[in-house]
């Protein structure tokens, strides 16, 4: 309050000129108080305002950022659309490959149905032919028995001329054979002493057919069907050319048949005489016994020769039916030969039949 005392003791107009001092430096030092702090906001703002290198970097990389994520982003949508729409296209061509698949397995059944029903066809004819040609060799032979005893040697020889084989072996062997017929199968019925004894050995079969109004003679090759080591015999088949039209003669196996002493039989057969071979030769004779065994085995024995080559011919009775086969001679025995009887034949037909399962 001392400080004071001048300012009480002054006069009023001198208090008055004071105030009004003291008033205008408030003024002033307000006024400059406010210019201080909008300079200092000022100067704020234009630091907040300046440009920091930094950011602006982090900004460009935000901007570029923003547009990898937009471009990706349309990229994405872009690539989704061309997905479905590929997507769609597969899903229509598997269809039309499923549709195509589907007509292609019809029309392939289809085909293995005509396929199967023409070799239905087939079979029926060749079984219509089997039976025709079986029913015309069975008429053959018929008219063997009304026919006396001349006329029957040449009926029988015509024939079995037809169905008669000559067998040969690359190693040398030759016998005689003949075409059977049993059940489905067609195969040469013959000794087994042609067989080839290596194993690269071949058969040849020598056959006649008929073309026209005259003979051919022709030539296939055998191959091993059975081979029954104990009654002698062997079942051949033969291999065909497609090319060559040969329409087979074959006995049908239902006119082989048992016989009995006293039976007039006849043979046809080859012969080799030094390096000839004498094909087709008919001989006559009788039944002297049926029931000889050879090793075991029943034989017949007849009065028929048995020559080289000969092995293999069937032995046939006045009727025209196979009673046997012919083995060779009886042993020592003269003027007598052994032979396979019928039935042991069929049995081996038989069981070639069981064999291919037919």
């Amino acid at each position: 309050m001392p400080r004071l005392s001048w300012f009480r003791n002054a006069s009023p107009h001198g208090q008055m000129h004071t105030q009004m001092m003291l008033g205008i430096g408030a003024a002033v030092l307000g006024a400059l108080t406010l210019i201080y702090g909008i300079s200092v906001k000022m100067n704020a703002r234009a630091e907040a305002e300046r440009p920091d290198p930094e950011n602006e970097d982090l900004k460009k990389k935000i901007t570029t950022c923003e547009q990898q994520i937009a471009k990706c982003k349309e990229d994405a949508i872009t690539q989704g659309q061309l997905l479905l729409t590929k997507q769609s296209e597969n899903k229509k061509t598997e269809e039309r490959n499923k549709k195509a698949e589907l007509e292609l397995a019809a029309k392939e059944k289809e085909k293995d149905a005509k396929i199967d029903t023409l070799r239905k066809a087939e079979g029926e004819v060749r079984e219509k032919k089997r039976k025709a040609s079986e029913a015309l060799e069975s008429a053959k032979l018929e008219d063997i028995n009304s026919a006396d005893h001349q006329q029957r040697v040449q009926q029988i020889a015509a024939v079995f001329q037809r169905v008669l084989v000559t067998v040969f072996s690359t190693e040398g062997q030759v016998t005689t054979g003949f075409f059977v017929i049993h059940g489905r199968h067609t195969v040469v019925v013959t000794a087994r002493t042609v067989l080839p004894k290596e194993a690269d050995g071949e058969i040849l079969i020598k056959f006649r057919y008929q073309l026209g109004n005259s003979f051919q003679v022709g030539m296939l090759k055998g191959r091993m069907l059975m081979d029954d080591t104990n009654s002698g015999l062997c079942l051949l088949g033969c291999e065909i050319d497609e090319d060559v039209p040969v329409r087979l003669s074959a006995v049908p196996s239902n006119m082989i048949a048992e016989t009995k002493v006293g039976t007039h039989c006849y043979e046809i057969a080859a012969q080799v005489l030094g390096l000839r071979l004498l094909e087709n030769s008919i001989f006559d004779g009788e039944i002297s016994n049926t029931d000889r065994q050879v090793d075991g085995q029943p034989r017949l024995q007849t009065t028929l020769p048995a020559n080289p080559g000969s092995s293999g011919a069937p032995i046939i009775n006045a009727e025209g039916k196979i009673i046997g086969v012919m083995m060779g001679q009886m042993g020592e025995l003269e003027h007598s030969s052994s032979v396979i009887p019928g039935k042991v034949l069929l049995n081996l037909l038989d069981a070639f039949a069981r064999k291919v399962g037919q």
